[in-house]
């Protein structure tokens, strides 16, 4: 029997790479008005924290979602690094050979930590035995549908908006939970099909 094991990492802007990721942000060169270049210059830093929290190497993993037995467990990535992946085990995720096993190899690199590096370097492989990515499975030749959608249309039920930038680590847990809930039960739909 297979025992699965739901993942789901949530990620903010690495604040310590801030200046480097944000180092060629200039104004607009047609404004002339202090205040103008003020808001150009604010607008577009506010966008490169946005787009560093979802960039592989300058965001920061927030908390891993693990969920298995119908239990949530939140751990930190250094819990992660001592986390073995019982043997019968499959991790699945929604999005994780292109973002959650990538982001978690290389927040752990940054760290100092090795966790069980046979096993991630293997979850990296779209055919490996440790590893089924929903969406990979779900999605063909580049079609992309979001985890909420997917809900939405196989189980009739929309995820909470949440504002990833303001939200509370509170807020962000209960998120993290909801997506491995909403996971492990399409995966349970699909599992006879993928």
């Amino acid at each position: 029997m297979i025992n699965y094991y739901y993942l789901d990492i949530e990620t903010g802007a690495d604040e310590n790479l801030s200046a480097l990721y944000s180092e060629n942000i200039k104004p607009n060169g047609t404004l002339k008005d202090p205040e103008k270049i003020k808001e150009d210059l604010a607008k577009k830093h506010a966008e490169a924290k946005e787009k560093m929290c979802v960039d592989k190497d300058f965001s920061k993993i927030k908390m891993i979602g693990l969920r298995y037995g119908g239990e949530y467990h939140r751990l930190t990535l250094e819990d992660f690094a001592n986390f073995q992946l019982p043997t019968n085990s499959v991790f699945v995720t929604f999005n994780g050979l292109k973002f959650d096993f990538p982001v978690i190899i290389r927040g752990l690199v940054k760290a100092g930590l090795t966790g069980d590096a046979i096993t991630l370097k293997k979850c990296l492989d779209r055919f490996s035995p440790y590893h089924i990515d929903l969406l990979d499975r779900l999605s063909a030749f580049g079609e992309f549908k979001s985890l909420d959608h997917y809900s939405q249309i196989y189980l009739g039920k929309s995820k909470k908006p949440i504002d990833f930038l303001t939200c509370s680590d509170e807020e962000l847990e209960q998120h993290n939970a909801e997506d491995l809930l909403i996971l492990e039960e399409l995966h349970k739909k699909f599992i006879n099909h993928i």
